[in-house]
């Protein structure tokens, strides 16, 4: 007799995430790669880019900012898989297994 679990979900898709997790954690990884070291390096970029200028204490404090925020939506990002990958897993039923039945019709 094949005993079932009476809490078992569908599997889930292969695909984790939503769009939106993706493309943060895309749009944070390409932003991490580009930006430039020195904060002298991305005022010049900034101003050859838009035309604005920035003194070097405000690059070095927006070169902070950007490796920041980009550092914590990585980071965030991955712990939201990897919660949703091992919720998953660590998950076991609390309930009593139900018996399963093999309703053949026999005639």
């Amino acid at each position: 007799m094949k005993h079932g679990c009476c809490c078992v979900r569908p599997m889930a898709s292969h695909r984790s995430g939503t769009l939106f997790q993706r493309l943060a954690g895309c749009l944070a990884t390409v932003t991490l790669i580009l930006l430039p070291k020195c904060p002298a390096c991305l005022a010049a970029y900034l101003a050859a880019a838009t035309g604005l200028g920035l003194s070097f204490a405000a690059a070095t404090h927006l070169h902070r900012l950007l490796f920041a925020i980009c550092g914590m939506t990585i980071l965030l990002v991955t712990v939201a898989a990897l919660r949703r990958k091992l919720h998953g897993k660590s998950q076991a039923c609390s309930r009593v297994p139900l018996p399963q039945t093999n309703r053949s019709v026999s005639g």
